[in-house]
């Protein structure tokens, strides 16, 4: 379980090349290849989704398929809607807010509220189930507590929302059948809005009886009032007029009191016009600003005074001309003057006036206040039968109008609702819906799909990303080498024909092809990286030239990779010899096509100790060479044991630049540990999603107790397609290959 975190946060594929990253682990890797990763982790879900897509693929199509089920199966049900606008009669028609005792005074909510309640009254209920259990179908219910079951238990599950701020009501009514549903929802909004029109009737019925009553009553109080009046103003002799009904006496009284008011109105004006008269300058009067005789006087004297100027500016005073202007402006003066006077003695006449006709009035005011204080007594009580007459009257008018209004109010079948929107048979069921289903089924369909990728992740002990032999091997991944498939998808796969150095045309395996086929594959680029990481490696500050590769156990690819990595390390120009070191399944002289009766076995063979430079071939591949292992002879562990052995790869590092030798597995057998020795270090191969970690682990300890000194891991098999989707076709459009 300590390899989990590692598992759901692989490090990013940085790419295919072979860039360098410092190491930390010490001064023989001291430069450690990048091949695909970062320091940086992240857990990549569209991976993980890939490598589970089938277990996924089964439980999401499984859950699905229980989704399609259960909506063709269950008991289908339909629903219905219908939308009513409540506004409540209109109580200012006919003043019925007045006569309707029963006409609330709520606020609009309150009232909304009240009639949803209502709608759901157990009395419309009852109403609603006696008029439609007889339609229910006989396929829903045979008998007649059946049916009745079947109505009650649609509308106990009746719903009726407000639409927002508005008047209107949505009622919401699911049922087995659509043209049953559809129709008890309209009978529904029926029987609410009959009983709605029978309460209010009933209402108007008993308010017009009870008016008729006090219509009477009103009716004969007012025409006993009225009698009683005529006979006091008989018997007390008190004359009224015909539109006051007040006595002479009194409304002469009243004219007198409103002339006396507007004489003393009328004399304070003069009054005080006069004293301004005679305090103030004349010029400044009011009257005399505005006489229009002064103001043409004004005018003229001023034209006068300026022809006197100007004649004054010419002429001297003796002038006749001058004097003649003179004597204009003098008698001008003297008219003005004399109009003065006037207007003065006019305010003080109309200001006596006033006075005099103020004082007549008073005298004739308390002659007249005289004879209607004799008649007081008399008047009072006359008014009071008068007022009594006054609201009687009204009484009987407003009873007489309200019996009128309730007759009418009485024959209007008036509703406080409309249907907006009738309920229709639905053509399809509500529940269950199969997009709704598949919906529902969606989610634990994921919720399983992310336990099972859970639980499989956290069983899975394999070596599966870049970068996680590392922990294991504590040496540095030197490549990932990405699924040979991975390229298969754009070249298809054959037997490739190479021209050799030495020989003719050599059939070739197709994992060996790619080097010839063009530079821009995958795998050329990915065992270039894996070349390059070699010949930075050192060991003691020397570049190693013999190297074993194995593999904790079998198929790994350690073959095709050593191969591979040999026909890289000769591409600068460099001898490179490959040594078949498993003499139990030995592959080499497969791949290069070569012949395998002479090789290692023959060396190593006492009785024969062939010279290992005649048993060496050159391939097809130029400055790569081949020692097979050879026809097999004896024990294999007896060959490995040779004292011939040594000597033999000893002879390989002068002659070649790099010896590269295949070793067996590394677990269950002892060959790779024995050939080991005589190497400069192991390169380990692990297989993604196969070699595990504990396998791994194993490999590290015995190379470590034997002393043998490992370079690095490479990771074979990744897929890259599947694993890191994006970067794939990323190296696609790099390399100028379309995506298939």
């Amino acid at each position: 379980m300590h390899t989990m975190a590692r598992k759901l946060s692989p490090s990013l594929p940085a790419g295919v090349g072979g860039a360098l990253v410092p190491s930390s682990r010490g001064p023989e890797a001291s430069q450690v290849p990048a091949v695909y990763g970062t320091t940086e982790e992240r857990i990549d879900y569209l991976a993980l989704l890939r490598r589970h897509r089938l277990a996924v693929t089964v439980i999401v199509a499984s859950c699905l398929l229980a989704g399609i089920l259960y909506s063709h199966l269950a008991p289908q049900s339909y629903k219905v809607q219908t939308v009513l606008e409540i506004t409540g009669l209109n109580q200012d028609f006919m003043n019925l807010h007045d006569i309707d005792p029963s006409a609330g005074a709520g606020d609009a909510a309150s009232y909304l509220e009240t009639q949803i309640m209502l709608l759901q009254n157990e009395s419309v209920v009852d109403h609603v189930i006696a008029a439609m259990s007889p339609t229910v179908p006989a396929r829903i219910a045979s008998d007649d507590s059946g049916r009745e079951g079947v109505i009650r238990r649609m509308l106990a599950g009746a719903k009726a929302k407000e639409e927002g701020q508005s008047n209107l009501v949505r009622i919401t009514l699911t049922g087995p059948d659509p043209q049953l549903v559809a129709n008890t929802a309209n009978e529904l909004t029926k029987q609410y809005m009959q009983q709605g029109q029978d309460a209010h009737l009933a209402a108007a019925s008993e308010t017009g009886v009870f008016l008729q009553q006090q219509m009477s009553e009103a009716k004969h109080k007012l025409q006993a009032s009225e009698d009683g009046l005529q006979e006091y103003a008989r018997s007390s002799g008190i004359v009224l007029t015909n539109d006051t009904h007040e006595s002479v006496a009194t409304e002469h009284l009243r004219e007198i009191q409103q002339g006396l008011a507007q004489a003393e109105v009328d004399r304070a004006s003069r009054e005080s016009q006069m004293e301004m008269a005679q305090r103030a300058p004349i010029e400044a009067l009011p009257q005399v600003i505005d006489d229009p005789t002064i103001r043409e006087d004004r005018a003229k004297l001023t034209e006068l005074h300026r022809q006197m100027a100007e004649l004054s500016t010419t002429m001297t005073p003796a002038n006749y001309k001058v004097a003649k202007v003179k004597a204009q402006i003098q008698d001008l003066e003297a008219e003005i003057g004399l109009h003065r006077t006037i207007i003065v003695n006019r305010l003080s006449i109309e200001s006596r006036t006033a006075a005099r006709r103020e004082e007549l009035l008073k005298q004739q005011y308390e002659q007249q206040r005289a004879i209607v204080e004799d008649q007081g007594g008399k008047q009072v009580h006359y008014n009071m039968l008068k007022h009594d007459v006054d609201v009687n009257q009204q009484i009987y008018q407003s009873m007489l109008q309200k019996v009128k209004e309730a007759g009418v109010v009485a024959a209007l079948r008036a509703s406080n609702a409309r249907v907006v929107s009738p309920a229709k048979a639905p053509l399809s069921p509500y529940s269950p819906k199969t997009s709704t289903s598949l919906l529902l089924s969606a989610l634990p369909a994921i919720v399983l799909s992310l336990l099972y990728i859970l639980i499989s992740e956290r069983k899975d002990q394999s070596v599966r990303n870049p970068g996680e032999s590392e922990i294991y091997v504590d040496r540095p991944e030197l490549a990932v080498i990405p699924q040979a498939r991975t390229r298969s998808r754009l070249h298809k796969p054959r037997i490739t024909s190479v021209v050799g150095v030495d020989s003719g045309p050599t059939r070739v395996h197709p994992m060996l092809g790619h080097w010839k086929e063009d530079d821009k594959t995958f795998l050329a680029e990915a065992y270039r990286s894996a070349g390059t990481s070699i010949l930075f490696s050192r060991k003691g500050g020397l570049a190693p030239k013999v190297l074993l590769v194995t593999s904790p156990h079998p198929q790994c690819g350690k073959t095709t990779t050593t191969a591979n990595l040999a026909i890289s390390l000769a591409e600068g120009g460099r001898r490179v010899l490959l040594i078949d070191g498993d003499l139990r399944r030995p592959a080499l002289a497969q791949l290069f096509g070569m012949p395998n009766e002479r090789g290692l076995t023959n060396a190593l063979d006492e009785n024969e100790r062939a010279d290992p430079y005649k048993v060496v071939q050159a391939t097809a591949f130029a400055g790569v060479h081949l020692l097979p292992s050879g026809a097999t002879k004896g024990s294999v562990a007896r060959l490995l044991h040779s004292t011939y052995l040594e000597s033999v790869i000893d002879t390989a590092r002068n002659d070649f630049d790099f010896v590269l030798i295949d070793a067996p597995p590394l677990l269950g057998l002892s060959d790779a540990r024995i050939l080991s020795k005589f190497a400069d270090g192991v390169i380990l191969v692990c297989r993604s999603g196969r070699t595990r970690t504990d396998d791994l682990d194993e490999a590290r300890r015995l190379l470590v107790e034997d002393g043998t000194h490992i370079f690095g891991t490479i990771l074979n098999g990744y897929d890259l397609q599947h694993e890191r989707s994006a970067h794939y076709q990323s190296y696609l459009r790099y390399f100028g290959k379309a995506a298939s």
